[in-house]
């Protein structure tokens, strides 16, 4: 059964977060798990990744640039959208997936913004149009993630804390690596 989650979009400036699976560009995706970007990651088959993307919640992160004057090397099977009787191109430069019931529990992975594109607040732009989305789910009991360097705009963003922060003896956290969580090859 699908997720019974309404598609929303927020814009910013030239830049659209969406949860329209329709306009995720799965190769791009993919290029980018494939790529030092996602140092913990690694691509997929196509139709692998269609299905991890099919069974969660995606927010992708688009340029939004005008048909024929955009100057920004957008990829010919980037995303097309009509608005107000004008064609925009969606260049996907970002993306953050949701594994979740849509109800009471979410795991964010996944999360990336391309390089030429930080430092202008697209990851916090993404991670505020999750807590927009989360924030509606009133019987969320657990939303988890795993970060390296970048807690601290979770923290910021979600209101997320560390494990220990908790303090809660109660509770263990577990945690099994498969085949593919392993390290990648560099």
């Amino acid at each position: 059964m699908p997720l019974d989650v309404p598609v929303q979009s927020w814009q910013r400036d030239a830049y659209l977060v969406s949860t329209d699976l329709a306009l995720v560009q799965v190769d791009e995706v993919n290029r980018v798990f494939e790529s030092d970007v996602m140092w913990w990651a690694q691509g997929l088959p196509r139709d692998v990744m269609i299905k991890t993307f099919a069974n969660s919640l995606c927010f992708g992160l688009y340029q939004v640039c005008e048909d024929g004057n955009d100057g920004s090397g957008a990829k010919p099977d980037g995303g097309h959208v009509e608005t107000g009787g004008s064609s925009r191109t969606l260049e996907q430069v970002g993306f953050a997936r949701l594994v979740t019931d849509g109800v009471t529990f979410a795991w964010l992975t996944d999360v990336y913004v391309l390089q030429e594109h930080r430092g202008k607040g697209l990851a916090r732009f993404m991670m505020e149009s999750i807590k927009a989305v989360i924030s509606e789910w009133k019987y969320l009991r657990r939303f988890m993630l795993l970060a390296s360097d970048s807690m601290d705009l979770y923290r910021k963003t979600l209101g997320v804390k560390d494990w220990a922060e908790l303090g809660s003896d109660a509770l263990g956290v577990g945690l099994l690596e498969g085949p593919a969580g392993k390290q990648p090859h560099p």
